[in-house]
């Protein structure tokens, strides 16, 4: 038996090469992915990342993507399994049990996942070494050469090992479900019944539904994860259902008739081919609405608009001495606002005005009761239509008084103590830079984390007489410019505030509530460059995962379009007329992916930029650079499995011609 399976994997050599080259691409893809997040994070702390914070922290990024490269594993196994349909069914015929079929089945698995697994990580490490090399010369300034350990080796081979795991347990499960005969069946040989199922047609539509409704409560506001994975399944429901339905009625209409040269194909064998299409579609819709977005929403990487001041300082009001003599010595200009620290249950710390103040400074008014809070958001319009104060609560918890170690509750994770109230209703909130888009850095120790926006809440001039009494920590906002001696003026202040002024516990530094501009800027565009750099590798990725699926497929199916040709070559048709036949055939599994996922995100995003409530030139740019990422996407997968359209039909010419 031994002997007489490596005389089959011999023969079948290039069938079995293929396939370790297609699971090998996903193992280096998840190399690859993981070594630019450890690669970004080394730029951004200097520190090499442990295995835990690449999981937590950027594998979560492509949780998605992850799932969509198990289904296209299988799909390669699978269609590995069915390219060696002649060769079963002639040693079925000869009389091989099944039980040696499953043995030649194991045996072939386990040389693809070693082979797949060592030359992914070669091919990942190679593809990652480049990669550092590019942003070596892009981030010029880092101390050492960028580095990224042997987290992502590890994480590889976890991940490897899970998702091999996971496709052989689908396999298996597929095999005992529908017996191994029938998946190595030839496609040619059988045609699959399309089952159409009106209930689930109206179960798409539902999904759809919920898949916007998620994306402007909690989940939308949170993260892209959850609205992801909705439109992931609505996508799959609408493939499979409605286009069942399209299958039954097309071949029903006469129209079928003329289009039989490029469409039976996909009509007998519907399942296999829409199976291809929705990996790609998946592709496409994350492509789309997750990377991409977050790509235009990112550009320009910094906003001087966002600093209207050159330092902010969370002063008191004993300080205005040493403020005059600033203003003396070195001409600054300074606004004092009267204001308090408000903490909330979010882990934030916010300033607190009166409503007469909000009215200085923007010319607005406000009628406000006692329990009533009205919530400015300080944010870059990335930041738009995230969520609000305590996780977009409407009566939220809020502490009058600055953050510190006595206000919390410390259990398995820190939360908001008793301290805390929930007096306050927001009766309304508006984005608008005020004093400055800050944030403070927090400890990865303290159980809190992600970044600490800074509002402003206003209160009723009676309420915020009343709390202003006994709030704790700075009591006046200093909102300055500096038009000369800028280092000496803004190290006077550090030093100063060092000794005076309040501490920012959320800062892990320990410093001052202290905003400097130049500082923020600089900050902001490095964050946003490497932002920007991680989605722009991750949109190459998964078109080149697209185009990938699009040419495996086209391999598969190499037999069949030279059989094809050779038919219609024999039959005295025109070869302009075969390749037009054939080409419209290639195309269109990429076709029906375009047409499942492309309009759906173009919507989501469009239902996205129209929540986050941005000015008319930003929602216009915005609607612009997704039309353009759009065209460039399809038009790129378009030319490219074209060129190898044509490269197959001079194979297959020559092919005849040797005959």
């Amino acid at each position: 038996m031994s002997k007489l399976f490596w005389n089959i994997l011999k023969a079948n050599k290039n069938d079995y090469i293929r396939t370790i080259l297609g699971c090998s691409w996903v193992i280096s893809l998840i190399y690859f992915s993981t070594a630019v997040g450890g690669c970004l994070s080394y730029i951004s702390t200097g520190a090499i990342p442990q295995m835990t914070y690449l999981l937590i922290d950027v594998e979560k990024e492509f949780l998605i993507p992850y799932a969509i490269l198990l289904i296209l594993l299988v799909l390669i196994l699978i269609a590995y399994i069915r390219k060696r349909a002649a060769v079963y069914k002639t040693l079925t015929i000869f009389g091989m049990k099944r039980k040696h079929k499953y043995e030649f089945i194991i045996w072939e698995y386990l040389g693809i996942v070693c082979c797949s697994i060592i030359f992914g990580i070669l091919a990942g490490d190679i593809e990652s070494k480049i990669l550092k090399m590019i942003l070596g010369y892009f981030f010029e300034k880092t101390r050492h050469p960028i580095q990224y350990g042997y987290a992502p080796l590890k994480l590889t081979l976890i991940i490897s090992f899970l998702i091999f795991g996971l496709g052989f347990i689908v396999c298996d499960q597929a095999i005992s479900c529908l017996g191994i005969d029938y998946l190595i069946s030839n496609e040619s040989e059988t045609r699959q019944k399309v089952k159409t199922n009106n209930v689930m047609c109206l179960v798409t539509i539902v999904m759809a539904g919920i898949t916007i409704i998620s994306l402007i409560t909690y989940w939308g506001k949170s993260g892209t994860t959850i609205p992801t994975l909705l439109a992931i399944i609505t996508i799959l429901l609408f493939l499979y259902f409605y286009g069942a339905y399209f299958i039954r009625n097309f071949e029903k209409d006469k129209k079928y008739y003329k289009k039989i040269f490029w469409m039976d194909n996909w009509c007998s064998n519907f399942y296999r081919h829409v199976n291809v299409s929705y990996v790609v579609a998946a592709f496409l819709f994350i492509i789309i609405f997750t990377f991409s977005f977050q790509i235009i929403d990112t550009i320009p990487t910094v906003q001087k608009t966002n600093y209207p001041y050159d330092l902010v300082w969370g002063a008191n009001k004993e300080d205005k001495g040493f403020l005059n003599n600033l203003k003396e010595e070195y001409g600054i200009t300074a606004e004092c606002i009267p204001s308090i620290r408000v903490t909330s249950g979010d882990y934030g710390e916010h300033m607190g005005i009166s409503a007469s103040e909000y009215r200085k400074l923007t010319g607005c008014r406000l009628k406000l009761r006692p329990n009533e809070i009205y919530v400015v958001y300080q944010r870059d319009k990335s930041e738009y239509g995230t969520l609000g104060i305590d996780y977009g609560k409407k009566n939220p918890r809020l502490y009058i008084g600055n953050a510190d170690a006595d206000i919390w509750i410390y259990t398995m994770r820190v939360m908001p103590g008793n301290e805390f109230t929930r007096n306050y209703k927001i009766i309304g909130d508006t984005n608008k830079i005020i004093l400055g888009n800050f944030k403070s850095r927090q400890l990865e120790e303290s159980g809190i984390r992600g970044k600490v926006f800074e509002e402003v809440i206003v209160f009723s001039d009676l309420e915020y007489k009343r709390i202003s009494k006994s709030a704790r920590g700075s009591d006046l906002t200093i909102a300055m410019n500096i038009p000369q001696h800028y280092k000496q003026v803004v190290n006077k202040i550090y030093k100063y505030a060092e000794k005076n002024s309040q501490v920012n516990f959320f800062d892990y530094k320990s410093g001052n509530l202290i905003y400097e501009k130049r500082k923020l800027m600089t900050e902001e565009q490095k964050d946003n460059m490497l932002k920007v750099c991680a989605m722009v590798i991750n949109v190459i990725t998964l078109v080149i995962c697209s185009i990938f699926t699009l040419c495996n497929n086209i391999a598969s199916y190499k037999n069949n379009f030279k059989w094809k040709y050779t038919f219609f070559y024999r039959l005295g048709m025109d070869e302009m007329m075969i390749k037009k036949y054939l080409h419209r055939e290639i195309l269109l599994t990429g076709e029906v992916a375009c047409v499942s996922s492309v309009p759906f995100a173009f919507i989501l995003v469009l239902i996205k930029i129209l929540y986050k409530d941005l000015s008319g030139y930003w929602m216009i740019r915005y609607v612009s650079e997704s039309i353009v990422v759009i065209i460039i996407l399809i038009m790129s997968i378009y030319l490219i499995v074209s060129g190898i359209a044509w490269s197959l039909f001079k194979q297959i010419e020559r092919g005849i011609q040797d005959e």
